[in-house]
């Protein structure tokens, strides 16, 4: 057993910035929180020096353009989650675009390959890996079945950036998105980075523990995460599909509509191999007033827990409901390994952002 930190009130976190500049964040509060820590068989004392408190989740939109420095970006003005505070909200033109003509669930595929096809990803675009994952992936080998590289899903993987990343870290890697000009912008920056890799690729001084002849292989898919038609794609002729050994979520979560989060969970469930395969989440937006309207949408770490864990819907308009539902029993399909605060992240996710690991429960 082993005693972390984790943020339990987002409350207390201000947002009002332009370009990931400007975090003007106040000081959360903080309480201990046990976690059973299981991770690959031990926890290597280099993971915990490089990761700070206890939590593990990921997803892959990013919602404040950072890429280009000639864009002006789309940024969710926000400057208090406290419902009745007064402070106006802003809706994003994100936001704007799936309420006006994609609030269903059956309208969130149209909607996002809308944006794909009018170049409009870069509403969402980070322009880099996540800094957060590759001090994971580098803190201690990834455990993979006999023979054969480990194998990653990266769903709604965007441009790519963590699917290339992965195999650049020796991973096999399968990229989903749901448009298929994102699959060929996708597949056009991985034959790039490929070839020439990006120091953003690897932690500071580590390209070279690397080498190319341990790269995995790339291969993006246009399907929908709930349905199983794409699923032949990820096994080579001989194989039978076991599952993968690590499945990453940053903002894929939170662009899916709230509706929609049970059905995440028991997908990730049905994907995810035995132990010991994990589901990482970067959990995003964790500063965000549940009320306000999406995507992004607001998550809490009560809200992973609820779906992953205690078999819910993982639905909740205040924290207090959220929080609550960390006390439920472990009835859903996976267990939590670890809560952990990175100490690299995306700009937009300073000071809030948690990674959460999971696997498949142990009954």
């Amino acid at each position: 057993m082993l005693t972390f930190c984790s943020n339990t009130d987002s409350n207390n976190y201000l947002r009002g910035r332009k370009g990931g500049e400007g975090d003007g964040l106040c000081n959360p509060a903080w309480h201990d929180t046990v976690a059973r820590l299981h991770f690959w068989e031990t926890i290597p004392v280099d993971l915990l020096n490089n990761l700070r408190g206890v939590v593990f989740l990921s997803c892959a939109f990013a919602f404040d353009c950072v890429a280009c420095p000639d864009h002006e970006p789309e940024i969710e003005t926000m400057t208090s989650n406290t419902p009745n505070s007064g402070e106006p909200f802003v809706p994003t033109k994100l936001i704007k675009h799936f309420q006006a003509n994609h609030t269903t669930r059956d309208a969130q595929t149209s909607g996002w390959s809308a944006l794909w096809d009018s170049q409009q990803n870069d509403l969402w675009d980070r322009g880099k890996p996540s800094p957060a994952l590759i001090d994971l992936i580098e803190s201690a080998p990834w455990p993979s079945r006999e023979r054969r590289r480990p194998k990653a899903l990266v769903p709604g993987c965007g441009k790519g950036y963590d699917v290339v990343m992965l195999a650049l870290h020796g991973f096999d890697v399968y990229g989903l998105e749901v448009s298929p000009t994102g699959v060929e912008t996708a597949r056009a920056y991985a034959a790039k980075q490929l070839d020439a890799p990006l120091a953003h690729n690897y932690g500071e001084g580590n390209q070279e523990k690397y080498p190319k002849d341990q790269r995995g292989e790339v291969t993006f898919m246009a399907g929908d995460f709930f349905k199983r038609d794409w699923e032949g794609k990820c096994v080579r002729e001989g194989e039978t599909f076991e599952g993968f050994d690590l499945i990453y979520d940053y903002t894929f979560l939170c662009a899916l509509l709230p509706e929609m989060r049970q059905d995440w969970g028991r997908r990730m469930g049905e994907l995810l191999g035995p132990q010991p395969a994990k589901l990482v989440c970067l959990e995003f937006p964790l500063y965000k007033d549940l009320k306000l309207p999406g995507p992004p949408w607001a998550l809490r770490e009560g809200i992973y827990y609820d779906v992953l864990a205690g078999g819910g819907t993982g639905v909740f308009d205040n924290d207090e409901a959220a929080q609550s539902a960390l006390q439920r029993p472990n009835k859903g399909p996976l267990e939590r390994v670890a809560r952990i605060r990175p100490s690299r992240t995306y700009p937009q996710g300073e000071g809030t952002d948690h990674l959460g690991i999971w696997q498949v429960k142990s009954w």
